[in-house]
């Protein structure tokens, strides 16, 4: 069952575990299931992961300092957070800057780390009153909008381990993880599933 460029979901770890064991799944652990993929996705996402939101899909607004973010000399605004689609931004002046008159960096591929005002662009930041929080950018904050095939798979991954680890009491524990009800004793994530996370982080 095929999940490109998304998120596994309950159905796909179900499938994993009916084409990976002779034993048929208990019934009613539905949400027993879901409760590990949330985990498993908080943990990617989280500093012990990757760090960084791979399914974003809603807009949020962030706001940056008019002097202390723009490199005036290259017309630049950094961004302190992961950018993978914008909707808007809106200068300190109040004045939405036009989609043409800025380009990305990266131009062709996500996630952003700076906007750069065109050479040929009237357009200069600024702000009215004061500079902190004055430039606002609305968009999709993260790494991208749908997960990477390759961290899903580790999310799927993540989630069924853990789901083997429910009777395990093995002691070798990071941390117990509680999910419905049920308190998981890890050992330590699987190396590959880890490898996967760790090449999605910042580089320092």
């Amino acid at each position: 069952m095929p999940f490109p460029n998304a998120y596994p979901e309950v159905e796909h770890v179900k499938a994993y575990l009916r084409a990976n064991t002779q034993q048929a799944l208990p019934s009613g652990d539905d949400e027993l299931l879901g409760s590990l993929l949330a985990s498993a996705i908080a943990f990617c996402e989280g500093p012990e992961g990757a760090g960084r939101r791979f399914q974003v899909t809603t807009d949020s607004t962030r706001r940056f300092d008019a002097l202390r973010d723009v490199d005036q000399g290259l017309r630049r605004l950094w961004l302190d957070e992961d950018l993978c689609a914008i909707t808007s931004i809106t200068n300190g002046d109040g004045i939405v800057v036009p989609s043409d008159q800025y380009v990305t960096d990266p131009r062709n591929e996500t996630p952003y780390y700076s906007i750069t005002l065109k050479l040929s662009s009237d357009v200069v930041w600024t702000y009215d009153d004061e500079p902190e929080g004055a430039i606002a950018v609305v968009g999709r904050w993260g790494y991208s909008t749908q997960a990477p095939s390759d961290v899903a798979q580790a999310v799927l991954r993540h989630a069924v381990w853990m789901y083997r680890q429910r009777s395990s009491g093995n002691g070798e524990i990071d941390r117990p993880i509680v999910a419905d009800g049920v308190t998981i004793m890890p050992s330590a994530v699987p190396a590959d599933v880890m490898a996967v996370y760790r090449s999605y982080r910042r580089l320092a």
